[in-house]
């Protein structure tokens, strides 16, 4: 099944990334509109599912040769951008280390600025997949 892009949106989140990249005066990964897409196309299906996959795993299925696990944040980050600004939950957070069953402390940051909550990475991970898995659920 595919979702339905916004492409408004993934500007936005786009316009977003040159404002921070413009700060750090760092290349950062390079992503486009059909990315983002793209990984929200992966994610959904897995949210629909109440999965999780671990950054390994999320970049093998991107496919993607300027995106691996240690760099996908960025990517997950902008998802979520996306997803937060369109009133959805972060999708992002679906992807998980392996070891801890959760995402990067700076994708829990953004969860919680996003949020505005005031809670530990762990709780705001918790907050946020339930919102997830709620959201996308099968009906």
């Amino acid at each position: 099944m595919v979702y339905e892009p916004d492409p408004l949106l993934t500007s936005l989140a786009l316009g977003r990334q040159r404002e921070r990249e413009a700060e750090d005066e760092s290349p950062g990964v390079p992503i486009d509109a059909a990315l983002i897409e793209r990984a929200r196309q992966i994610l959904i299906p897995i949210a629909r599912s109440g999965e999780r996959v671990t950054y390994v795993q999320f970049a093998a299925q991107l496919g993607d040769p300027a995106i691996n696990p240690s760099n996908a944040r960025e990517l997950l980050a902008m998802v979520c951008e996306v997803e937060g600004a369109n009133e959805r939950p972060l999708l992002g957070v679906v992807v998980v280390y392996q070891h801890m069953k959760r995402p990067d402390a700076r994708l829990c940051d953004l969860i919680r600025e996003m949020r505005g909550w005031d809670c530990d990475d762990e709780d705001a991970f918790l907050k946020e997949m339930a919102l997830v898995y709620e959201y996308w659920r099968p009906l």
